[in-house]
């Protein structure tokens, strides 16, 4: 649901990523578009899948940095994803800074400073997520009495491999793996 509310939101917006030394400029429409286009990743929820191949549909039309009007998605045909938008659309918009944090000077983080922490990060959780769908599956298969040895060891191949992949990730994020 973050990645979906990202897009929503925020999918024209660019933002700065810091890696190491170098600061780079990316569409947020762009960065989750593409950085589940080249793994291969849709999403699990049927109705977030749809807001996703709607969005990405409309902007391709639109080009990038383009604002993907919100009424598409609370006037969509399909009633789950219009009411998911909405939802979405609306959620966080009763926060509002606390006069006292302004006058004691306290530093409350700008909305681009958090998407430029949150949008990645939400993109390798979830592809840690998926990682572990993954592996969930292949141990089912594993299960089967009647592999035989070539298909036993290609199975525990991409075990390995993805176990491979999701610690990669968890560094990114700085977490534990379960």
């Amino acid at each position: 649901i973050e990645l979906t509310k990202y897009l929503l939101k925020y999918g024209h917006l660019s933002i700065d990523i810091v890696d190491g030394q170098q600061v780079s400029t990316h569409n947020i429409a762009e960065l989750i578009i593409g950085d589940l286009a080249i793994d291969g990743l849709s999403f699990q929820n049927p109705v977030y899948n749809q807001i996703l191949q709607t969005y990405t549909e409309q902007w391709r039309e639109l080009g990038v940095g383009v604002e993907v009007p919100s009424s598409i998605f609370v006037n969509h045909h399909n009633p789950d994803v219009s009411s998911a938008a909405v939802d979405i659309l609306t959620s966080d918009d009763n926060y509002v800074a606390s006069s006292l944090w302004k006058m004691k000077e306290i530093h409350i983080e700008s909305e681009s400073e958090l998407l430029s922490q949150g949008v990645p990060r939400a993109i390798l959780l979830y592809k840690s997520k998926a990682i572990e769908r993954m592996e969930r599956d292949l141990n089912l298969k594993l299960q089967n009495p009647e592999l035989d040895d070539n298909e036993l060891s290609n199975l525990l191949q991409q075990l390995k491999e993805l176990h491979h992949i999701k610690v990669q990730l968890a560094k990114k994020v700085d977490r534990l793996i379960p």
